[in-house]
């Protein structure tokens, strides 16, 4: 996989500017389309979570529609550093990468640069969610074949992982991956639906205002 300066980014997209679009609930998106497809980007972490391989995607084309985190913007990624311009181009770039690869290709990209870059710690979706159950099925390949690498994610795609499950058992998950069903409160005090018929570990967020 390329690997591309900071530098040679910014150069890149002065030459070739990319398409800014706005996601259903309005927040404003890069359009993928006018990105590279070619490349995968990870971060290195930041000071809160230390070395950690972080990967992206963006909320606009991966979240769940319906949820009032995304509806409302209410979450964490739908602003701030992750709203800047070059980090909406790199999540967009990962999303056409997906989009215009094989299950297999994106496997072996994703375990090459975890072997490159040396990570103890991988994170999937500081910012996004899973875009398909074959995507899914690419992480738990990836998993398997890193398997002194930690990996973990939150998701609100409870339905894919379950449909992966229903398909593969859950033993057949590797253990190095853990999985973290996000139970969103909404405003007025309700829970977004989440089937959890395996009982994978939870977390919630609770909206300012309704703490306990």
């Amino acid at each position: 996989m390329p690997k591309y300066s900071r530098e040679e980014r910014k150069a890149y997209y002065a030459e070739n500017p990319y398409t800014v679009v706005k996601g259903s609930n309005g927040f404003a998106a890069v359009d993928p389309k006018t990105v590279r497809d070619d490349r995968l980007n990870f971060s290195d972490g930041n000071e809160k979570v230390g070395r950690v391989g972080c990967f992206n995607l963006p909320v606009a084309f991966s979240c769940v529609r319906d949820c009032e985190c995304y509806l409302n913007g209410d979450c964490y990624a739908c602003g701030g550093c992750y709203n800047f311009a070059d980090n909406q181009a790199m999540y967009s770039e990962n999303f056409a990468y997906i989009m215009s690869h094989s299950v297999s290709e994106f496997v072996d990209t994703v375990v090459d640069e975890i072997k490159y870059r040396g990570w103890d710690l991988v994170r999937w979706f500081t910012c996004g969610d899973i875009l398909s159950v074959s995507m899914f099925d690419g992480m738990v390949q990836i998993a398997r074949q890193c398997p002194t690498v930690t990996f973990w994610f939150y998701t609100k795609k409870y339905r894919m992982v379950n449909a992966w499950v229903s398909a593969h058992g859950v033993d057949a998950l590797p253990d190095n991956l853990t999985i973290i069903f996000s139970h969103w409160r909404n405003r007025d005090g309700s829970f977004y639906p989440m089937p959890n018929p395996y009982n994978f570990p939870t977390s919630e967020f609770i909206p300012v205002g309704h703490e306990e």
